[in-house]
Parts: C-alpha cells; structure tokens; sequence
C-alpha cells in the first residue's frame, strides 16, 4: 500500500469503533450503578420534605383556625382532623412508597399550632435508607 492511499483513507475502522462502544459501555455501566443509588436518595428526600411540610400545613391549619388537631400516623399515610371531631379527616399518602416509623402514631397541635407534649422523632425510610424528622414541641420541623 502506498503512502498517498493511507493518507486518502476516510472514517474509522472497525477495531476503533469496537474499542470506542466497549469504553462507553463500561463507563454507563459505572454511572447506572451510581446514578441509581443517588436516585434512591431523591426519593427518599423528597418523600421526607413531603411530610414534613404536611406537618407544617396541619400546624398553619391550626393556627389559623385556632383550633386543635389530631395527627394520625400509618404506614405511609398521615391522617389529620381537628381534634373534637367536628370536621372531616384529610390525609396524605407519602411518595415513592417509603414508609414511617415513629414510637409515637398519634399527636395534636394546639389552636396555636403548638404540638402537645414533648417532641417526636420520625423515621422515613426507602428500602436501605433512612431520613430523620424532628417535630419540635414549638411545631418546627428539622431534619437532622
């Protein structure tokens, strides 16, 4: 072959292709693994600002109707009605299929969105992760 027809040669051979498509294919394989973990943990994220701002919304509700409410916890639902029993029971199921766990499943807030007793700690968990949910005795919400 001469030098003049090597040097006229156009596009890619197949072995550099071949080489090219193995890489990529090894690099996507690398990010899947990682981008479903950092998915999992969106979920789990947004499950948890979910419920704490229902939280907030059933203490705002309270305030401003400056009457007390009862909050019912099950499974991944959250459940909430004033607490004389006089008005219809609203409830919110959690996204993505996470659920919640806390030792306590029933509270109220005062008519001035103040939670009765002490603080309560819940857990949000998506399959092996967890997110912590800290109701504070004033009403605010934290995630520690």
């Amino acid at each position: 072959m001469s030098s003049k027809s090597v040097a006229n040669r156009k596009g890619f051979s197949l072995l550099e292709i071949l080489v090219v498509l193995v890489v990529l294919g090894i690099l996507l394989g690398i990010s899947g693994f990682f981008l479903s973990g950092y998915l999992r943990q969106q979920r789990l994220n947004e499950a948890t600002r979910f419920f704490g701002e229902t939280l907030r919304r059933v203490a705002e509700t309270a305030t401003g109707e400056s009457q007390g409410y009862e909050v019912t916890l099950s499974g991944s639902t959250i459940s909430w009605q004033p607490s004389l029993g006089s008005g219809t029971v609203k409830s919110q199921t959690l996204p993505n299929g996470v659920t919640l766990t806390s030792p306590v499943t029933t509270f109220n807030f005062t008519g001035r969105g103040i939670l009765e007793g002490a603080g309560h700690r819940f857990t949000v968990s998506l399959s092996d992760r967890d997110r912590a949910v800290y109701l504070a005795p004033t009403g605010a919400v934290m995630y520690p």
